[in-house]
């Protein structure tokens, strides 16, 4: 009968004395079989961590947060900015002789920042370990500029009196959620509707990684891109109610959601030809929404984010300027419409020229960026984590109170209809 000689307590010095060691695995054996044939090892079998059972997090792309790709944003929250300021002038001051409008300007800033947010989407959220983790991190990164955006909007609305701002106290809760259209109250900064759209965009890239239909995604994309080629013609417009079409569509913005998507796939597995299909369907989907003059502006700038991301024009990212303003792009967007409106309001009402008007609105939007950044951002992501695992612990600890208290309750239910049925 074979003999089992144990070395636990001495097992550094058995492995010394008689060299034994499982070099395949790593790890020292704790005792020897005694056979005919040999000494056989017998090693501990410990239980994987969970840790190391989770898929690890793909290598992230070093270009994503890159200065040039900053500047791209810069680029961007200027377009805005110009084409905000002229197409929405006379509109939002009541009146007609505002300056030449560039609404192809703002569109094409619109259409870039769609796509360059999903690549950066999608980017962030091939990173996290789970859905809820991103969750959290879009909610640091959302509601620390929107939320005081809107309470600044709404009390500068009642201190400047704009013509055509209606901004009401009873629909304040609705434009703090972001649903006042879905409501039907007055929206107190009609240009949020882009930051709805960002929402759709986190919703769909959140689905697309952690979803049950994350690996047939380029399929699902390609079938969406089917219905957009189908029902949506010309411009992308906002539906008025949310439908099927529209959901399924992205309210005509999926071929730019998919590019940005597309790309970032493209470039990790570069033979992969659906995902190449996605890219090219989703291209020529974006050039037949325009006109053909501005669908090639729009799909040059496309070849700009592509070159970025490949990692060229590293001289974009020279320019601070640029960098700087795409860094501060978020916060620049969400305070930009009311108040550099009510600084064009008083500045007109004073005489200024609508150039200089605009000048100012842009450099106090600027401004109350850095503000709204190094006010609100920047501590809510350096204490929001802390904040928000002391919720959820708190969350569960009074849920599992609850639970015992329940069980508890019926317990004692069931020990007192016990007492009652037994015989005195």
């Amino acid at each position: 009968m074979p003999r089992i000689q144990d070395h636990s307590a001495s097992m550094h010095a058995f492995i010394a004395a008689q060299g034994h060691h499982d070099q395949s695995a790593g790890k020292p054996a704790l005792a020897t079989l005694q056979t005919p044939e040999g000494p056989v090892l017998i090693q501990e079998r410990r239980r994987r961590p969970r840790e190391a059972a989770v898929r690890p997090a793909p290598k992230p792309n070093a270009h994503c947060g890159s200065p040039p790709m900053a500047a791209l944003g810069g680029l961007i929250i200027i377009g805005v900015l110009v084409g905000s300021y002229t197409t929405k002038y006379d509109l939002a001051l009541g009146h007609l002789g505002g300056p030449l409008a560039f609404p192809a300007v703002g569109f094409l800033a619109l259409q870039l920042f769609l796509a360059r947010a999903a690549y950066r989407l999608f980017h962030d959220a091939r990173a996290m370990p789970s859905l809820a983790a991103f969750v959290e991190y879009r909610m640091l990164r959302y509601c620390p500029a929107v939320i005081p955006a809107v309470l600044f909007g709404f009390v500068l609305c009642q201190i400047v009196g704009l013509p055509c701002f209606h901004a009401r106290a009873s629909s304040l809760p609705a434009n703090l959620a972001m649903l006042a259209d879905v409501v039907g109250v007055p929206d107190i900064d009609p240009s949020h509707w882009r930051l709805k759209i960002e929402l759709l965009l986190s919703l769909v890239v959140g689905m697309a990684c952690f979803g049950p239909a994350r690996h047939h995604l380029a399929k699902v994309l390609l079938v969406g891109l089917g219905v957009t080629a189908l029902y949506v013609h010309g411009e992308p417009a906002r539906l008025g109610v949310l439908t099927a079409r529209g959901l399924l569509t992205a309210d005509g913005y999926l071929p730019l959601f998919a590019f940005g998507i597309a790309l970032h796939r493209v470039i990790e597995a570069p033979s992969s030809w659906p995902w190449r299909a996605v890219a090219g369907l989703s291209t020529l989907l974006v050039f037949r929404a325009n006109t053909p003059v501005h669908g090639v502006v729009v799909v040059a700038s496309l070849g700009l984010l592509t070159a970025i991301a490949l990692g060229h024009l590293r001289i974009l990212g020279r320019s601070r300027v640029l960098v700087s303003l795409g860094n501060l792009a978020f916060p620049i967007y969400v305070v930009h419409y009311v108040a550099g409106f009510a600084v064009i309001h008083r500045l007109e009402g004073a005489g200024a020229s609508p150039i200089v008007a605009m000048l100012a609105a842009s450099a106090l939007a600027v401004a109350l960026g850095v503000v709204v950044n190094r006010v609100f951002e920047r501590p809510a992501l350096a204490h929001g984590p802390a904040v928000f695992a002391r919720v959820i612990a708190l969350g569960r600890s009074r849920l599992a109170l609850a639970r015992a208290s329940v069980e508890a309750t019926r317990g004692f239910t069931a020990v007192m209809a016990m007492e009652e049925r037994a015989p005195s």
